[in-house]
């Protein structure tokens, strides 16, 4: 049987039509329509259920949600029917946002204070179009606003000003400790 999708390498969140020949005894199944039910390791199918239609085929869409990046084992079975299989590959999802997660603690007080703590760790999270993270280590690099460099506001690892790199973790974060400045400052990064 002849299982195929009209694309074989998807980007994550892109769909492709599939379709599968349906057979009864060795001929096209065009006069009696037999159900079909599709599945597959990631992503879904809509309908995930079909009947095959006038020329025998059985077709759906697959959509490459919640698939990470590798290859997309898809299935197409039917009762008293073996199982088909064919697969595509599925790139990584890209990155299209960055999102603030927490400042830790969230308070800091100035470098000229008497008391306080001066630095803070400050997270970011690094997410796809659905607003997941991004779990493949990724380089993002992290700039001070002009407002916060102004205050005085310092990287504490490098005690500089300089644009860093650094690559996210296995949740898709990325974290910098700030320092803070002589001038009081809502932080920006």
């Amino acid at each position: 049987l002849n299982f195929a999708a009209n694309q074989t390498s998807l980007t994550a969140f892109q769909s492709t039509g599939v379709s599968v020949d349906v057979q009864v005894n060795g001929v096209a199944a065009g006069a009696t329509p037999v159900p079909v039910t599709f599945s597959s390791n990631c992503g879904v199918f809509s309908p995930a259920e079909v009947r095959s239609n006038s020329n025998g085929k059985a077709v759906s869409t697959f959509q490459a949600t919640g698939c990470t990046g590798g290859t997309a084992t898809l299935s197409a079975s039917a009762t008293a029917a073996s199982t088909v299989q064919t697969t595509l590959t599925v790139q990584p999802p890209a990155a299209t946002n960055m999102l603030f997660v927490s400042a830790e603690p969230p308070t800091i007080y100035t470098s000229l204070a008497s008391f306080g703590i001066k630095q803070s760790t400050v997270k970011f999270k690094l997410v796809d179009a659905s607003g997941g993270a991004i779990t493949t280590s990724s380089d993002v690099q992290i700039s001070l606003a002009p407002s916060a460099i102004d205050s005085g506001v310092t990287f504490a690892d490098t005690n500089s000003t300089a644009p860093k790199v650094v690559a996210t973790d296995a949740k898709g974060e990325v974290s910098a400790i700030v320092k803070s400045g002589p001038v009081p400052t809502p932080l920006s990064l």
